[in-house]
């Protein structure tokens, strides 16, 4: 997930909407309670959305623009359980709020494993409020297993949507695509970028995020479209695109063709009404087209669509009728609105299992070919920029002014082929001197922004046909005056000026007059935003909505591009190199041969001509493809301009590769031989043109696993930018390399190097038979690999860290330090505690943040990122160290450990190798390293080809070996499709001999084994931050309804020490209520209420525990239930029950027990009953429990 101000990996989106989950079911959230999204886009709405399905919740939109009014109908017609916003405050008439802010997490104290809800397919997945007829917005109930449905069906039948596709959030979250938009990559491997609030109105910001995260899917309004074809020109800024998606509005044929000639992909064209989860029918545009304009094409799978006429009787093809919807897809109806649903979600004249059809309103028609053509409406809904409105809900709306008597709203298109609004009123009684200007901003102020009329007129009557009804054919066009117009005085004011008459079709335009006001809406707001761009002036698109009047626009306005940029990137010239670069420096010299290579799939029709440009453009587009190392006391690089003089000996495009038709490796060795890091030559290629296949070889100095993404998307970009005649423009890179060292080397002398000086546990005894000599080189490197079945492989990558709320490293590195602990006994040794040396992908921008002031981009940075750091872990013994016991024991202790580390490791190469900080401890002798999961390759263009395996690295084999020992483990494929972890061992000749390393692979995978299956699992002390807890601590309290490890507030201390250290103080701290019941009670159900009210607030089932060192905690756990009693005392008096109470309170409560609330009901007789519940002071204050 990629918004503006951070990237989330799929393991932190995962956790962090767990813990959020976890929270909302802590708060006492239940099943398809619906949770309102009053957020803007970003992360946190994302995370927020998925933390309310999680815990069995659903959501609605309640965008936090929207007028109050429009709030409270959500709130209302939802019954709004609960609200997720920014802030966590709510207005006094809507319900509470939780914040969800990713720079202030509040909910890390929760599990990271998502709670054990159950969610059924026809559970509530979201509600999503559309215009009504009745002027009352009505709320569409969608199921999950319907959005599963369409999902699955997009992914596998109509996108093949994967792992390299990024979709862009880019709708408001009240238009039901954006469902699509955000989940479609989450469910698929790919990548979410979430455009910022108010980008979809930019489009210069819209093209340089879908051109820089290389977005290869958007859904876009036919309008929209329109102007990005017409912006991004022959650039190359959409060539990232593989999938779009036009709905809405109606596909013209000569924007499809311009479509079809710029991007040459297919374009997904679809239909739907909110009611039927998004959509019902589709049509995929892949040649020359027809139709296109009214075809609606066919319907989705699990749909039936029918033309019926007023009697629900089919029509005959070709002749017009209603479309009505049914199948999987349908709606549940309208939330809290039987009478409504009943009317619109009519019974299925054509099933007798109780299905029911959908009233779209549409008028279709089937064609001959059986694909349906759109004729229009059967009633006043019209569409503004995508979104779905009834006429008689604008004209509701606008009666709600207490200065308005009657009034009439009609759709007119405007000069860009869009839909506006012209509201028509008359005013009420006493108020005939109402203005339109007052009526427009009341109906800002009170209605929904794409509701809002672009022109109102004022009138005393309005025209009435013969019959008596409104003659809408004869109601005045708006006058948009320009008589009086305060003529421009500035070149800003001028060239304002001129770009909203020229998009406007005036002849004149005024400082002093409105762009909106004049005609203009979002969507040709775009289109002003672009003009005057091409006339030099600068503004935003929030500039153009908050400055709206031509003058105040022309006054912020600037002739410079203003966008936020860092101005100290400057990629070219020298640098130090990054950490690991050091370090390399620092291990040998010998790195000429230390390459990464691919071997990647070319198009059949690819020539030599076209490989110079295409390897000739990603070398100019990524600096460090062409920096020269420099090798001295502190390595570093030469980083010369893309553009530097002919003077320079930077390769010409042509020696970048050569062809040949020679194996594999016969054609590594060439690429490699290329190579030249001082002379900057970092990048060489052999093509092997009957093969089809590219060996593309980097110098590992440049290069990492990332880069190589980047490399791959640029080469298959770059093709097809060039292959349609277009001019390659590659994305930039972000910031750059040069850049995030520089930034690296300040944020060091800010970075806490303590954990990293604490001593060893003990000497760090030899592993080998031998030291390490100089004479250990590449060499003599002796390799084996260690499989594991896909069964065991499951298990680690899943249900192991799941059970103990680790990572997947975590398990990993367990296994290892038990393996090496049992090889220490094995040679006698006593030592537990494994000093390892773990590998990192490097790229943390938050690490930098602080000291920048700001988090880099480094998504499409091309270097070497990778970060080495020193950890020291102990498993622990035990007389059987296969023992269940044991290796549940060894993984908490081992996870606790890598919970120290901090920055993911970044810190300790910043510290020793930027800021020159010594550290005593001495090199670990092992390295370990864990890849993920790799595909298979595929037949794509430009991909890595299947049958050559994947990233492959060489090093020269004069390098020294810096360790005694590597285990480098990755998930790959079977030939089956499961994941199998191997993991590759290696180590100097003589330092171990076979057998060494047949008996220690023996305990690795015996501990791999052991791991994975381990039944039960549990928490350890950094699951309960910021507490500092033991094992034994956590043991102790440990269980399944373990929910939360709290400290106490001082005032809750205060109050246990005096409720259990003062005899007298026996029932002071117990608080209670007695409430008088009229009327019948049921017990049973009085009863579930105070048990589900500990739910709700599980602070009040929390029992207060007393650690082995004498502090005391707050544990929460889930399944309380509240103590319950029930008196049958007819005729008691009210002196005896408030002695009774008495007595209750007096008694107290055992703290370490809990919950510490009880309830008594007493029956008095005759229809009377007495509440009485009793609560400690520790758990509930006057405000929790008012008298």
């Amino acid at each position: 997930v990629v918004d503006e101000h951070r990237t989330l990996t799929y393991r932190q989106t995962a956790e962090l909407s767990a813990q959020l989950a976890h929270h909302l079911v802590a708060r006492g959230l239940t099943a398809e309670d619906v949770v309102g999204i009053s957020l803007e886009r970003s992360a946190e709405m994302v995370i927020g959305l998925l933390g309310v399905l999680q815990a069995g919740g659903a959501f609605v939109p309640l965008d936090p623009h929207w007028p109050a009014e429009r709030r409270a109908v959500v709130v209302e017609d939802a019954r709004v359980a609960l609200q997720l916003n920014s802030s966590g405050e709510h207005a006094p008439n809507e319900p509470e709020a939780v914040a969800v802010d990713l720079g202030d997490w509040r909910f890390g104290t929760h599990p990271a494993e998502g709670p054990c809800v159950t969610v059924p397919g026809d559970s509530l997945a979201y509600v999503i409020f559309t215009s009504g007829s009745t002027g009352r917005p009505k709320g569409a109930m969608i199921r999950h297993e319907a959005i599963s449905e369409r999902l699955l069906w997009q992914i596998h039948e109509i996108l093949g949507f994967g792992h390299d596709d990024a979709s862009l959030f880019k709708a408001p979250l009240s238009f039901d695509i954006s469902v699509n938009e955000i989940f479609l990559p989450l469910v698929s491997g790919g990548r979410l970028v979430v455009l910022r609030p108010g980008g979809e109105r930019d489009p210069h910001h819209l093209l340089g995020v879908i051109a820089e995260q290389r977005v290869t899917f958007t859904y876009l309004v036919s309008s929209m479209l329109d102007v990005l074809l017409e912006m991004a020109g022959d650039s190359g800024r959409l060539d990232s695109l593989r999938h779009v998606w036009c709905g809405g509005e109606v596909l013209t044929p000569e924007l499809y063709e311009r479509f079809r000639a710029r991007l040459g992909i297919p374009l997904c064209h679809g239909y739907g009404p909110a009611e039927t989860t998004i959509g019902v029918s589709h049509v995929v545009y892949r040649g020359a087209a027809e139709r296109l304009s009214t075809s609606i094409g066919r319907a989705n799978p699990n749909t039936q669509l029918y033309v019926l006429d007023d009697e629900l009787r089919p029509v005959p093809v070709g002749v017009g009728g209603e479309l009505y919807a049914g199948g999987l897809l349908l709606g549940r109806g309208y939330v809290n609105a039987p009478g409504l649903t009943a009317s619109r979600f009519v019974a299925n004249p054509f099933a007798n299992d109780g299905s029911r059809l959908y009233r779209t309103g549409d008028l279709a028609r089937f064609a001959p070919d059986g694909t349906l053509d759109f004729l229009g409406r059967a009633d006043n809904q019209v569409k503004i920029r995508g979104m779905r409105l009834e006429i008689e809900d604008v004209e509701a709306g606008l009666a709600e002014h207490p200065g308005v008597r009657h009034t009439c709203v009609v759709a007119k298109k405007n000069t860009a082929g869009g839909t506006y609004l012209v509201g028509y009123v008359i005013p009420a009684a006493g108020h005939e001197d109402l203005r339109a200007d007052d009526v427009k901003a009341w109906a800002g102020a009170h209605m929904v922004e794409y509701m809002v009329p672009t022109h109102v007129v004022v009138m005393t009557e309005f025209p009435l046909t013969a019959n008596g009804k409104l003659d809408r054919n004869a109601l005045p066009e708006p006058v948009v005056g320009t008589a009086s117009v305060v003529p421009p005085t500035t070149d800003e004011e001028r060239t304002v000026c001129a770009a909203v008459a020229a998009l406007l079709h005036l002849d004149r335009v005024g400082v002093d007059q409105d762009f909106f006001r004049l005609g203009g809406d979002s969507i040709l707001a775009i289109s002003l935003l672009s003009a005057l761009r091409d006339a030099g002036l600068y503004v935003t698109a929030r500039q153009i909505f908050t400055h709206s009047t031509v003058g105040a626009l022309a006054a912020v306005a600037s002739r410079e591009d203003t966008t936020a940029v860092d101005h100290r990137d400057v990629p070219t010239g020298t640098v130090v190199g990054s950490p690991v670069v050091q370090w390399l420096g620092e291990t040998t010299d010998a790195v000429d041969g230390f390459v990464q290579s691919v071997v990647l799939n070319t198009p059949a029709d690819l020539t030599a001509d076209a490989l110079d440009t295409i390897l000739a453009a990603v070398v100019h587009r990524h600096p460090m493809l062409r920096a020269r190392l420099v090798r001295g006391e502190r390595w570093g690089f030469d980083i010369p301009d893309a553009d530097a003089d002919a003077d320079t000996d930077a390769a010409p495009a042509a020696a970048l590769w050569q062809e040949s038709d020679l194996p594999l490796e016969a054609c590594l060795a060439l690429a490699t031989e290329g190579l030249d890091p001082t002379g900057g030559a970092m990048l060489r290629a052999v093509w092997r043109r009957t093969s089809r296949h590219l060996v593309l070889v980097v110098h590992h100095v440049v290069i990492d696993g990332v880069s190589w993404r980047v490399l791959m998307d640029d080469l298959a970009t770059a093709w097809r930018q060039l292959a349609s005649g277009a001019a390659i423009e590659l994305a930039a890179e972000g910031t750059s390399f040069r850049r995030w060292t520089q930034l690296l080397e300040r944020a060091a002398f800010d970075a806490d190097g303590a954990p990293y000086r604490r001593p060893l546990p003990g000497p760090d005894e030899p592993l080998g038979r031998r030291d390490l000599t100089a004479d250990d080189t590449v060499a003599r490197e002796r390799v084996r690999t260690l499989p594991v079945d896909a069964r065991t492989t499951a298990a680690l990558l899943g249900a192991t860290p799941a059970k103990f709320h680790a990572g997947v490293n975590d398990v990993l590195v367990t296994a290892l330090a038990v393996a090496l602990a049992r090889w220490r006994r094995h040679l006698g040794q006593e030592q537990t505690f494994a000093h390892i040396e773990l590998e990192g992908h490097g790229r943390e921008p938050r690490f930098v943040a602080p000291s920048a002031g700001f988090e880099p981009e480094l998504s499409r940075t091309v270097g070497w990122f990778t970060t080495l750091f020193p950890v020291t872990v102990d498993p622990g013994t035990a007389a059987d160290p296969t023992a269940p016991e044991y290796l549940a024991a060894a993984l908490k202790a081992v996870k606790e450990d890598l919970a120290r580390v901090p920055d993911n490791g970044v810190s300790y190469g910043a510290l020793r190798h930027l800021a020159q900080v010594a550290f005593d401890a001495p090199a670990p002798q092992v390295l370990f390293n864990y890849l993920g999961r790799f595909d298979a390759g595929t037949s794509a263009d430009w991909q890595l080809a299947r049958t050559t395996g994947q990233l492959g690295e060489k090093r020269d084999p004069r390098m020294r070996l810096p360790r005694a020992l590597e285990f480098n483990a990755i998930a790959e494929p079977a030939a089956d499709g499961a994941y199998e972890l191997v993991t590759a061992v290696s180590w100097p000749e003589g330092v171990f001999t076979d057998a060494d390393i047949t008996t220690l692979g023996t305990y690795y995978r015996e501990a791999l084994t052991g791991l994975a299956a381990l039944e039960h699992g549990g928490h350890s002390p950094s699951d309960f931050r910021p507490l500092t807890l033991t094992q034994d601590d956590v043991d102790a309290l440990d269980g399944p309804a373990l929910r939360d490890i709290l400290p106490l507030t001082p005032l809750q201390e205060g109050l246990y020490f005096h409720s259990v250290y003062d005899d007298e103080a026996t029932g002071r701290y117990v608080e209670q209520q007695l409430l008088t019941l009229e009327g019948e009670v049921d017990p049973a159900r009085l009863a579930a209420a105070a048990t589900r009210l500990l739910t709700l607030h599980p602070n009040l089932a929390a029992r207060f525990v007393a650690l082995a060192d004498g502090r005391v905690v707050c544990v929460l756990e889930s399944g309380a239930e509240a103590p319950f009693t029930t008196l049958d005392r007819p005729g008691i008096t009210d002196d005896e029950i408030h002695e009774l109470a008495e007595r209750d309170r007096r008694a107290g409560f055992d703290l370490a027990a809990g919950p510490l609330m009880r309830y008594t009901l007493i029956r008095a007789g005759a229809g009377r009953h007495v509440l009485v519940q009793t609560v400690h002071h520790i758990v509930a204050d006057g405000w929790s429990v008012p008298p």
